[in-house]
Parts: C-alpha cells; structure tokens; sequence
C-alpha cells in the first residue's frame, strides 16, 4: 500500500475476517479493519524481542462514540 490518505481509508471495506492495511512511509504503522466496518489505528513495537500491536485510537466520527 502507498502512504496512507483519508481518500485510501475511506475506500478499505470490512472482509469476513479482520486485516491490517501498512502505511509504505511510516514503518509500523497501519490500521486494522474489522468485520463490523470499525478502523482502529495500530502500532508495530518492539519490546524485547517480541513485537505487539498497540492501538492508538478509532478511525472516524461514527468509530468515536
């Protein structure tokens, strides 16, 4: 995927199951897609030497409530 715009993250529809679109400019970074339609953005970290996602928060007004 190319750098991650708002035209790019409307347009990603929900799938049976849920994946995760990567942003090509900012390593680690992408946003995960559910089934129900919800975006939440993630974070790819490093502690030790395992690697967990990190929510940073919902994507859009009707994920906010």
């Amino acid at each position: 995927m190319a750098a991650m715009t708002k035209l790019s993250l409307d347009a990603a529809k929900s799938a049976a199951k849920e994946y995760f679109l990567w942003c090509s400019t900012t390593p680690g970074f992408g946003i995960r897609i559910y089934p129900s339609g919800k975006k939440v953005f993630v974070e790819r970290v490093r502690v030790g030497r395992a690697t967990r996602r990190v929510k940073i928060g919902a994507y859009g007004p009707e994920n906010n409530k």
